[in-house]
């Protein structure tokens, strides 16, 4: 996998650092150690299995270090969107999903600090058209079970909630086994022979019963057939001010908008 420049994220990077050598032979291998890759290691590890991550750069380097810590349920669509897109029990049931993992997150990092608040949502409309299928969503959401309220311009979601992403991934990898994690690891290639996957690693390589690609948008590097590449997205930090801009994390402009301000006072703005 190619590495590419980017600028200086706003999260600190986590201070842990995780190599050692790598073993020969491995049941699982996780390739990217951003959240999805350590909050399957994390999952496997409750199911006593064991699993060997590998992340080109440190934790969190990529779009999990990136973000303005947004906690949401669902999809990026708001849900009258995700429901015409991928209908009404499919969407139902993602949202349900990742409402029940938050709330999972949230209990295995009960005790730790890692920036989290559960203090809800706004989607803010930006045009007529986005207004009204934030009522509808509204409708849909709590027909559905869900907690929503629209109150003619912006829809709120109490359940969702904002969090330090470099700290929740942190925090995660410290739960891991021994010498599960191992940073600065370049997987160049993968070749798949009968029950195995041969994990090629600059000049070695591991053999693994099981590869899962936590790679986000690098996935097509590894795994060509998959038609994802990455698109160059920004988010501006401000100075810290004395008084409250915003009182919850907020997306705007069918989520091409979200600004969120900070205990500190800081705005981040994307």
């Amino acid at each position: 996998m190619t590495a590419v420049t980017q600028t200086a994220p706003f999260w600190s990077h986590p201070s842990q650092h995780y190599g050692g050598q790598l073993p020969d032979k491995a049941d699982i291998v996780i390739v990217g150690g951003g959240i999805t890759g350590v909050s399957l290691l994390h999952h496997l590890k409750k199911r006593r299995m064991r699993a060997l991550l590998l992340e080109r750069g440190h934790l969190a380097s990529g779009a999990s270090g990136r973000n303005a810590g947004f906690v949401l349920a669902g999809v990026a669509d708001n849900y009258a969107t995700a429901v015409g897109t991928y209908g009404r029990e499919r969407a139902r049931e993602i949202w349900r999903f990742t409402l029940e993992n938050h709330d999972a997150v949230a209990s295995a990092l009960k005790n730790v600090d890692i920036g989290h608040n559960r203090c809800g949502t706004v989607i803010l409309a930006a045009t007529d058209e986005e207004r009204v299928q934030l009522e509808e969503s509204a409708e849909l959401l709590t027909d559905d079970g869900f907690q929503a309220h629209f109150d003619g311009e912006v829809l709120y979601n109490p359940r969702d909630g904002e969090v330090n992403p470099t700290s929740m991934v942190a925090a995660l990898a410290r739960m891991a086994p021994d010498g599960s994690i191992h940073e600065h690891v370049n997987v160049t290639g993968l070749v798949a022979e009968s029950k195995r996957v041969f994990v090629h690693v600059e000049d070695e390589t591991i053999e693994a019963g099981i590869v899962i690609l936590a790679t986000n948008a690098w996935t097509s590097a590894l795994a060509p057939s998959v038609k994802i590449s990455p698109r160059r997205a920004q988010m501006l930090a401000m100075a810290p001010v004395d008084h409250v801009i915003t009182e919850k994390p907020t997306y705007s402009d069918f989520g091409y908008r979200y600004w969120r301000q900070l205990t500190s006072g800081v705005l981040l703005i994307g």
